[in-house]
């Protein structure tokens, strides 16, 4: 009998969105994005948005609670934004700006979640892209 361990298989299933892109966000002095799965495809138009592959919707795919974070360092903000309800055509993008301690990073309460600088809620993703970039450039 053999002692060898199981071996593991990793498939993956390549799905494709015609005309759907990453939205890409400029690059400012300061800012660095840790995780950007941002698309522009807004909600109004996802219903007619084609996905080639795999059994998942443009919902599940673009429409996340995690679809942007960036950091300033220097400046101690964190900009956080999702889609809430996850994958739910009736909910709305959410961004906060955040305050942290740079310097504390030890302390689990680093992050002020419950005191942001800047909220956001809507269903426009061109506002979302405005505010966001505005955001930005103002804490550059």
């Amino acid at each position: 009998m053999s002692s060898d361990p199981p071996h593991e298989i990793t498939m993956f299933i390549q799905i494709q969105t015609p005309g759907v892109n990453k939205v890409v966000l400029p690059e400012l002095p300061g800012w660095v994005i840790r995780h950007n799965r941002l698309f522009d495809v807004s909600p109004d138009a996802a219903p007619s948005a084609v996905v080639i592959g795999g059994n998942v919707s443009i919902w599940t795919l673009c429409f996340t609670e995690d679809l942007l974070q960036a950091v300033n360092e220097g400046k101690g903000l964190l900009l956080d934004v999702g889609w809430y309800p996850e994958a739910d055509p009736t909910g709305c993008y959410k961004a906060k700006a955040i305050r942290f301690d740079a310097m504390d990073r030890e302390n689990p309460d680093v992050y002020d979640w419950e005191n942001p600088v800047a909220t956001l809620e809507t269903r426009s993703l061109a506002d979302l892209l405005a505010t966001v970039r505005q955001f930005m450039e103002e804490n550059s």
